[in-house]
């Protein structure tokens, strides 16, 4: 049983991973599969469950910011979600059997700070990619880190189409924001999760 109430108007740091950690994605068309599913349940489409605020989705894991809209409505985006891009993929990749690790974990974000920080968690996940020990050894050039991130296709801060107005909501401006991401990429060792 899930150990937490999902309450409208409310913000969750949603996340999952493979079974065993294995690739969620095997290509961009599997990753443009998941994020067609992603879109079908925020406003302006089909049922407006929930509103996506933030993501990134990686090699063998996601990550969600989400509002919940209506009673229910993070637990049914995330199983029609689940179910749905499990059986593509089994069926589209010929396989049998879970493709998840477990049901989807939920952080309720309780506060503005924790809000803030879980924006930066999730759009610095992309620079685990591109800087494998990062988080430990920091980032030399701020810049080569910036670029990656602002161009990795899979995450709303690469997403020239995706709005950014809970970021602006926060921050004066995108350069502020941008300086508080750097603020975590020059501290090595410093703790990125919340």
């Amino acid at each position: 049983m899930r150990n937490i109430q999902f309450v409208n108007g409310e913000y969750y740091h949603v996340f999952n991973r493979g079974v065993d950690r294995r690739s969620l994605f095997e290509s961009d068309i599997d990753r443009a599969n998941f994020y067609r599913r992603l879109l079908k349940g925020v406003p302006g489409k089909r049922q407006g469950l929930v509103d996506l605020v933030s993501y990134c989705l990686m090699d063998n894991h996601y990550h969600l910011l989400l509002r919940q809209r209506e009673d229910g409505g993070v637990s049914k985006f995330m199983h029609a979600l689940g179910m749905g891009y499990s059986h593509y993929f089994n069926k589209t990749h010929g396989r049998v059997g879970k493709l998840f690790e477990s049901t989807f974990r939920a952080v309720h974000i309780k506060s503005e700070a924790h809000y803030m920080h879980i924006t930066r968690y999730i759009h610095l996940n992309t620079l685990d990619k591109y800087l494998p020990g990062w988080r430990v050894a920091g980032v030399k050039d701020v810049d080569v880190a910036m670029g990656y991130i602002e161009k990795y296709r899979w995450s709303d801060f690469g997403n020239k189409r995706w709005p950014k107005d809970f970021i602006l909501s926060l921050f004066l401006s995108m350069q502020e924001y941008r300086r508080f991401m750097v603020e975590w990429m020059e501290r090595p060792g410093l703790p990125l999760s919340a």
